[in-house]
């Protein structure tokens, strides 16, 4: 049988601050917080070199080129990042991606390997990683195999890795799974700390997630590299075994009044607090008495440091005035939820598929969203029309609770769709491989 090896890069990036609700809820939760991570960590240049360093001392022969008449079975390596003292795989969602790929590839009897970049070990990851009978290998390994793929995902390989692997034949593409045109736009023009997202181009594809499909364009432009899209999976391999031991596993009622939890994680304009929280204030004004209180996660850093605009913006609401929000740090959400969380509300500009999304609706929580992919499921709005989302709002605060088997049957049939062992996601994770080997070599 034809051998034909994958490896997929990916870039386990992070966020995360914040203040517990009173010093109860600091005490009791800050244990299961993530720490605190640079945004979009990058393998800065400099450290490549002890990796680039040894390629120049492997020089296995060619890889044969896959028979297209031929059902292949190939070798898949999809990288991870556990780095020494690793914190929580909830930190962000592209260090759960890794594994949901993995499970997918899985799916056809590939033989899928999880592939360490980072000098860590399996013994540094915390718990929830979940890795036990993981087949993980070190970079040393992975280029030793005769690989036919690479796919970078984040974590950028440098410009002379790449040349080097093209020049062997390997075809090497690149995971987007961030939204690169807003990154990039605010690092310019507000001069926030700069990544490295161009500092490797020319790759032989960009795999991007198709709710960017609206600046595909232009990252094929600027990476100067033909643009596919990558089918969203999600499964529950990393919230079940949180949400076991959490006070609720699933959505039970409680009070009237719910706690409302807004969980963007405050990084970009993309996915932040102010619109969400300006929608829970269009709820408390006309019906306070249905709002218990409201949960902003990712958000410690603002009341903390004399943020002028943030004291402007909150000084505006009531619901801030009367003391009903807390600015608190980053949780695993399944457990947050479970113990202090009744609703979720959230919104995103040009960003419409987060993991986010699935753990609130498999656990049956009411879900307040602006997707336009999940229009049949949870409560939907429309874009920025905050009327719209008060209303979907107040519809979940006084109606869920009676409403929940239907509810519940919606979401279930929704996640169905971007499960990792959907036919339709499996075939189009399959056709991304095939597409990619079956491309001219481009040096």
């Amino acid at each position: 049988m034809f051998r034909v090896g994958i490896l997929i890069f990916g870039l386990l990036v992070c966020s995360g601050s914040g203040q517990g609700v009173g010093r109860f809820i600091t005490d009791t939760i800050r244990a299961m917080t993530g720490a605190k991570e640079n945004l979009y960590e990058r393998q800065q240049h400099s450290s490549m070199v002890p990796r680039a360093a040894k390629l120049g001392n492997w020089q296995p022969g060619l890889p044969v080129p896959p028979n297209p008449n031929k059902k292949q079975k190939y070798n898949i390596g999809i990288t991870i990042s556990i780095r020494p003292n690793e914190t929580s795989v909830w930190t962000n969602g592209a260090k759960q991606n890794a594994f949901f790929m993995y499970q997918s590839y899985t799916q056809n009897q590939h033989n899928v390997v999880l592939i360490n970049l980072h000098s860590g070990t399996v013994n540094d990851a915390t718990a929830d990683w979940n890795l036990n009978g993981m087949p993980i290998i070190d970079f040393d390994t992975a280029i030793k195999r005769d690989l036919n793929v690479i796919i970078e995902s984040g974590m950028q390989i440098s410009p002379r890795e790449l040349e080097f692997f093209q020049k062997r034949g390997i075809r090497v593409a690149s995971f987007r799974t961030g939204n690169d045109y807003y990154m990039i736009a605010e690092e310019t023009v507000f001069q926030r700390p700069t990544s490295t997202m161009f500092l490797t181009l020319k790759y032989d594809a960009l795999w991007t997630l198709p709710s960017y499909d609206q600046i595909a364009q232009w990252q094929s432009l600027m990476f100067r590299s033909p643009v596919e899209f990558v089918p969203y999976v999600w499964s529950p391999f990393f919230h079940d075994p949180i949400a076991s031991v959490s006070e609720r596993a699933k959505y039970t009622p409680r009070l009237s009044a719910k706690s409302i939890v807004i969980m963007e994680p405050n990084l970009w304009i993309n996915k932040n607090f102010v619109m969400p929280l300006a929608m829970v204030e269009g709820l408390y004004r006309t019906h306070p008495q249905l709002v218990r209180e409201v949960l902003v996660l990712n958000a410690e850093q603002f009341p903390n440091n004399n943020y002028p605009a943030f004291d402007m913006f909150t000084n505006a609401l009531d619901i801030v005035r009367d003391n009903r929000t807390q600015f608190l740090s980053r949780f695993r959400t399944p457990w947050f939820m479970g113990k202090y969380g009744d609703i979720v509300l959230s919104h995103q500009l040009h960003n419409s598929l987060n993991f986010l999304y699935f753990d609130a609706l498999y656990a049956h929580y009411p879900l307040v969203h602006n997707s336009p992919y999940l229009k049949d499921c949870g409560y939907y709005y429309e874009g920025n029309n905050v009327t719209m989302a008060v209303e979907q709002l107040y519809l979940a605060v006084t109606t869920h609770d009676s409403n929940m088997h239907e509810y519940n049957r919606k979401a279930d049939a929704c996640l169905a769709r971007f499960s990792v062992t959907h036919p339709d996601n499996v075939a189009g994770y399959e056709r991304l491989v095939e597409n990619l080997l079956s491309r001219p070599p481009r040096v």
